[in-house]
């Protein structure tokens, strides 16, 4: 009894698993880090609110998303070693005030975030690691940024030492891509 058991248990985890889909893959992985292709996307729709732009999903554009993600896991695995503070809810929420806004206003607003198909928890989780990287930046290499955070590996090599630190970071780190997976 115990065999025919087993054998429909194993014969229904097949056809379960014949119809099993890909919900989400890889796109590369930093030290212990994994970011999955829906970061990469919800990075590209932030970015593309943020900017009121349009949705850019072509591989260029996730690729870069991709490298923004890679340097953004590497300032948060210094971050979380030197036991930096998270941005107060509440600069988070002075953030999110202009953003509304830049829209016209709370209708408009949440008309713009169902439109790039993000929340406005997304915003806010967005926007208070952006706050957070700012001042991680600024209490560890010093007051002003020369170029953008989180983009150091579009950067030739530079004097400033935020860049040269991603950069090393990139070179010491484990970093596997794939960017076949970006589709």
């Amino acid at each position: 009894m115990r065999t025919v058991s087993q054998l429909l248990i194993a014969g229904l985890l097949a056809v379960v698993i014949a119809q099993a889909e890909v919900v989400d893959s890889l796109v590369a992985v930093v030290g212990s880090a994994a970011i999955k292709h829906s970061d990469v996307l919800r990075d590209v729709r932030m970015t593309a609110f943020l900017n009121k732009g349009s949705v850019k999903t072509d591989q260029k554009s996730q690729e870069e998303a991709m490298n923004r993600l890679i340097d953004q896991a590497l300032i948060r695995q210094e971050i979380e070693a030197g036991a930096y503070e998270l941005a107060a809810p509440s600069r988070v929420e002075e953030a999110v005030k202009p953003v509304q806004e830049s829209y016209g206003g709370a209708v408009a607003f949440q008309s713009a975030l169902q439109r790039y198909g993000i929340t406005a928890d997304d915003l806010r989780a967005y926007l208070r690691w952006q706050i957070t990287v700012v001042d991680f930046v600024e209490l560890r290499f010093g007051n002003g940024l020369a170029g953008d955070a989180t983009t150091a590996s579009d950067h030739a090599p530079t004097a400033d030492p935020f860049i040269a630190w991603l950069d090393s970071a990139r070179k010491n780190q484990r970093i596997i891509t794939k960017p076949e997976r970006l589709k």
